[in-house]
């Protein structure tokens, strides 16, 4: 029995040493990873460079991608087959999404089936593109929604006029990267407009958004910065990718904002476009100062968003935000003070993309006033607009406010206050010269009476060519010949009046006038800007003297220093006759200059002096033979 026991034993042993046969390895479900999105559009994006890593062990039967507007998307909702059968198995592959909804945030996850089921990658988002056809032109726009506003994600391209890359102004102004014409046409087939759109200056910035959208302010901006988690990552979030139009290392540029900022670069005032391809640069529209508002920057070197300021006639790109805003409106000056009436000038900057309307201008003798108080309104409008206030009480300060109304509601400009002339003092009319029958006007300022046109007494005219220190000389601008009938012909003498050398100027007012002295200007600057406390200094002098002195008309506009006529005074670009030179007429519409009876040296005289790209006045000597207009001042 022992051996029979001890056989089998042997037996068993020797049979589970032999040769088995290995059976089948574990298998589980193909590892993958989910692409990047592009490409996309308001109803397609691209998924590219999937990848099946690894196939579980068994065949991968299908993959591709799944989307949905939730969270972790799986099979069951929209989906790709992008290989099945003999197609499929490990590697990349690209799956194209399509049947999408404009402007909708979607969730999308790569997937690979095998016997084992299905797998998933990690979950990519992006937003679809909306879109927007502007009326004004049929431009269609790509639009896309960060946050809780939404953006234009191309740069503004509306064109109403082009203006060259060199010229600039602070006047409305549009231009387009490196082009130097005025016609249309041609600007909008050029590869700088087809790609960055235009270059907008501020005042243009202001009025280029079309209704319904609005030029964004710093605050919104700063709120779009902040969702994307703040300066120091914001501009690589807003940047497009690669260096296709930046320029290489576009540092930070992910694009996951989809806002697609292109480096659309700048133009700097009176000069021409730089920064192409390096930088991009975004209007607000809230200002900083008179002469400068704040602005966004991005750079191809960094991944911050910059906030800055700079001044107004630069010009740079514009992306307008979705929805309207209060009108930006501006109370620019009053003008024409009198006893009982005054006149306000406002200007309705931008319709913050509702249209205005109504505007006007409300006042009271108490500070902030509204339209609850006194006003007068006239109908819609964007742009510059002046209202008179009548039925005043003299001597009386007032504060004023220009408004604007369109469907957000009323927008108030900067109190300004003035003070009503007293009935004692203030005088106003016309003076016949008997010496020639000219009429002018004049009017009290201050405590003087003064003309408030240039004179015209003209005895006798010479050239250009003819000079002289001690001989009265007279000259009308232009004109180049010794008849004074010839020379009262012409547009310069009627509208600025006659050039005389200082000999001629100190005698050339009539009875009861006189070229008022050097003490005289100062008494009068003194009274127009109170910041002029030194009669003796030279070269320019106070704040905006200048500025409210200068009639509104016929002086090179300027949108910064263009006159306002505080005191209507009326100061015109007469130019001058260069005396001591060529003996040529020089500055017409630029520069006014007016003797004084003070002289300055034995060869020369003290003149005031005004151009149209400074608001101050200038005191300075001039050589007795220049041809100056003259201001007289009544006795």
């Amino acid at each position: 029995m022992k051996k029979i026991f001890l056989l089998l034993t042997i037996g068993f042993m020797l049979y589970s040493c032999g040769p088995q046969e290995n059976p089948d390895p574990p298998t589980s479900k193909p590892t993958v990873t989910t692409g990047q999105i592009t490409g996309i559009t308001a109803t397609t994006a691209t998924c590219s460079e999937n990848n099946v890593t690894a196939d579980g062990g068994a065949t991968v039967t299908i993959r591709g991608v799944c989307w949905s507007t939730a969270s972790n998307p799986t099979i069951e909702d929209s989906k790709t087959e992008d290989s099945i059968g003999t197609k499929a198995g490990t590697g990349t592959f690209t799956s194209n999404l399509t049947g999408l909804t404009p402007n909708t945030i979607y969730y999308v996850r790569a997937y690979a089936t095998n016997s084992q089921g299905t797998a998933y990658g990690e979950q990519r988002v992006f937003t679809t593109y909306g879109t927007f056809s502007d009326s004004r032109d049929g431009k269609v726009y790509k639009t896309v929604t960060i946050g809780e506003q939404t953006w234009l994600a191309e740069n503004l391209a509306y064109l109403p006029v082009v203006y060259p890359s060199n010229i600039g102004s602070s006047s409305a102004l549009y231009y387009v990267n490196d082009y130097y014409g005025y016609d249309i046409n041609e600007a909008i087939i050029t590869t700088n407009y087809q790609i960055y759109g235009a270059l907008y200056n501020w005042p243009a910035a202001l009025v280029a958004c079309p209704i319904g959208w609005h030029l964004p302010s710093d605050y919104e901006w700063n709120e779009l910065v902040d969702y994307l988690g703040g300066e120091d990552v914001a501009g690589g979030k807003l940047k497009s990718t690669g260096i296709t139009h930046w320029i290489s290392p576009n540092e930070g540029a992910t694009d996951e904002s989809n806002f697609r900022a292109l480096p659309g670069g700048a133009k700097d005032g009176f000069d021409g476009i730089h920064a192409i391809g390096y930088a991009s640069y975004f209007w607000s529209s809230t200002e900083y100062s008179n002469l400068q508002s704040w602005y966004r920057a991005l750079f191809y070197t960094k991944k911050e968003a910059y906030r800055d300021k700079t001044e107004k006639n630069k010009a740079v790109s514009v992306r307008c935000v979705l929805g309207s805003t209060k009108p930006i409106v501006n109370t620019k000056d009053v003008i024409n003070i009198s006893i009982t009436s005054a006149t306000c000038l406002g200007d309705v900057l931008s319709n913050g993309g509702s249209t205005v309307t109504s505007r006007g201008i409300c006042w009271s003798v108490n500070e902030n006033p509204t339209v609850a108080d006194s006003k007068i309104e006239e109908a819609a409008g964007l742009g510059e607009f002046r209202m008179n206030l009548i039925n005043l009480f003299s001597n009386t300060k007032y504060y004023v406010r220009a408004y604007a109304i369109n469907s957000e509601g009323i927008a108030y400009g900067e109190q300004i206050n003035f003070t009503t002339q007293q009935e004692s003092e203030f005088e106003q009319g016309v003076f016949t010269d008997d010496r020639d029958g000219r009429e002018y006007n004049y009017l009290t300022i201050g405590t003087q009476v003064w003309m408030t046109e240039n004179l015209a007494y003209l005895p006798s005219v010479v050239g250009p060519a003819t000079e002289s220190t001690t001989d009265p000389c007279y000259y009308v601008y232009g004109y180049n010949g010794t008849d004074v009938t010839g020379a009262k012909a012409i547009a310069n003498y009627t509208t600025y009046g006659v050039l005389y050398n200082w000999s001629a100027a100190l005698t050339a007012c009539p009875p009861g006038w006189h070229l008022p002295s050097d003490l005289e200007w100062y008494i009068l600057e003194n009274f127009v800007d109170n910041s002029i406390n030194d009669p003796a200094a030279y070269s320019w002098r106070g704040i905006d003297c200048g500025k409210k002195l200068k009639s509104i008309t016929q002086w090179m506009y300027d949108a910064v220093h263009f006159g306002t006529n505080n005191f209507g005074f009326s100061a015109l670009p007469g130019g001058l006759r260069n005396g001591g030179g060529d003996g040529s007429f020089l500055f017409r519409g630029t520069i006014g200059d007016w003797w004084s009876s003070s002289a300055h040296g034995k060869d020369a005289g003290l003149f005031r002096e005004m151009q149209h790209d400074n608001s101050k006045v200038a005191r300075a000597g001039y050589s007795r033979t220049q041809g100056l207009s003259v201001r007289c001042l009544r006795d």
